[in-house]
């Protein structure tokens, strides 16, 4: 996996103790930009409204991560409060968690990121068992020859060869939603701190 060391021990720090406990938990974050991108026009409510929407890897100041709510939208050096929830009620959380996954195997160019992007946008929208980006929720204008819907359908119809990983999901409800990576280590990283500091105590009496 590719993913910043550094970004993922700030990961580490803001998400190890929510991982033990299954209450949602409050994560603010700051947003940063969106980099690496391609400007994509495309859609995400059936072809009603086409925009110009700057796609690829949001980047925070806990870490990168993908939106998962394509209605919002997020501002350059804004603070936003996320509520951490369970995976399990993300629409094809496993199918998101793998094209994150192919993302970070990938290259990471402005065409992985877009494309990896709209790929999460077409899976929780339109579903997975027949990806298109020229009809249903989610469309890219000229599909045909646009190579970030070239790279999303490689995504979509590759999944079960793409690493799965595991990821955070958070809300707001006037913010674009989001997922991160998750830290395998980060129970254990508590659990090894509370440990520390009740051994000193232990110690000390």
């Amino acid at each position: 996996m590719k993913t910043n060391t550094i970004a993922i021990v700030r990961i580490a720090g803001v998400f190890a103790c929510l991982s033990l406990t299954a209450v949602a938990q409050s994560v603010d974050a700051t947003f940063i930009n969106v980099s690496p991108f391609t400007q994509v026009i495309g859609s995400t409510d059936g072809a009603a409204t086409f925009r110009t929407l700057p796609s690829g890897v949001a980047n925070f100041d806990l870490g990168p991560g993908f939106c998962v709510d394509p209605a919002q939208v997020l501002n350059a050096g804004e603070k936003v409060t996320f509520m951490t929830q369970p995976n399990s009620v993300l629409p094809n959380y496993e199918a998101i968690s793998r094209i994150f996954g192919g993302y970070n195997a990938s290259s990471m160019t402005s065409v992985d990121a877009a494309g990896a992007q709209w790929a999460i946008w077409e899976a929780l929208e339109d579903g997975i068992s027949s990806p298109s980006f020229s009809s249903g929720m989610v469309q890219i204008q000229n599909a045909g020859s646009s190579a970030v819907a070239s790279r999303a359908l490689d995504y979509l119809n590759n999944l079960g060869s793409l690493p799965a990983i595991d990821l955070v999901y958070v809300t707001n409800p006037i913010r674009q939603d989001m997922v991160f990576v998750a830290v395998p280590e980060a129970s254990g990283l508590a659990l090894g701190v509370l440990g520390g500091v009740l051994l000193m105590f232990r110690r000390r009496r």
